[in-house]
């Protein structure tokens, strides 16, 4: 077999990995942690600073709602409903994911749970006309259901600037432009978490880009990167004078 017949299945196998290894942890999280209890190394990655920046956004946008694609075991949906006390609507795909987590915040008010694909769960909740009167209010999203093969950033992007108005999107694992120490996630050619992967989303809803404004060597926790991006106009213009973020 020539290597380039075997780069799918090495790309598969360790992808594979990847999930044993995922889910090997959420369950040692789990047995070591039952419940969820509030630190500052538990959710966004254990990063005062994301934290920070989670904390300017609530306070100059004024959410109404919290959407997060990707659970886990429930840290940071955790996290976002206590510190702001707004619904939080979380969708993880992996039912196990799902099951850990719900355990583990059963005291805690204002999280609904989904299960699915997080594209048919955004879908799902942004184009039920139930939920029109909320969709069209101030709405944070965060985005971490990323995982190998499966990019689905450009297409949830897509779907929330189609159907929400006034809305800020934080994506997790993103590479920050000019700062290396920020890890990010890269899964191959067109794969990568980064700008230029997301340049024509961006460019169709006229979005604008930030990144955090501390360098990484003076962030805690995983050290992860991200972005964030709203619409061109009020949003960013309230975005603009936050001192978390500077602007892509």
């Amino acid at each position: 077999m020539k290597f380039w017949h075997a780069l799918p299945l090495v790309r598969n196998y360790v992808a594979a990995m990847s999930r044993i290894s995922a889910l090997e942890a959420a369950f040692a999280l789990s047995l070591e942690n039952p419940r969820y209890i509030p630190g500052d190394t538990v959710g966004f990655n254990g990063q005062r600073h994301r934290k920070r920046m989670f904390a300017e956004l609530v306070g100059a946008c004024a959410f109404e709602r919290v959407i997060e694609t990707g659970t886990y075991i429930g840290d940071t949906a955790a996290f976002m409903a206590a510190t702001t006390a707004l619904p939080v609507h979380t969708c993880e795909a992996n039912r196990t994911f799902q099951v850990l987590a719900r355990s583990r915040l059963a005291g805690i008010t204002g999280i609904h749970f989904h299960t699915g694909d997080s594209r048919q769960c955004l879908r799902a909740l942004l184009s039920d006309p139930s939920n029109r009167d909320w969709v069209q209010r101030p709405l944070f999203v965060y985005l971490d259901a990323h995982w190998h093969a499966d990019l689905p950033l450009v297409e949830e992007i897509a779907l929330i600037a189609s159907y929400a108005k006034d809305f800020v999107i934080m994506i997790d694992d993103f590479k920050v432009e000019g700062d290396p120490g920020y890890g990010y996630d890269n899964y191959g050619r067109g794969k990568s978490l980064e700008l230029s992967t997301l340049r024509p989303v961006i460019g169709r809803f006229s979005l604008v880009a930030y990144f955090p404004s501390l360098a990484s060597a003076n962030e805690s926790g995983s050290r992860r990167g991200s972005v964030v991006l709203c619409p061109a106009g009020p949003v960013s213009a309230r975005l603009d004078t936050l001192t978390s973020l500077r602007k892509a």
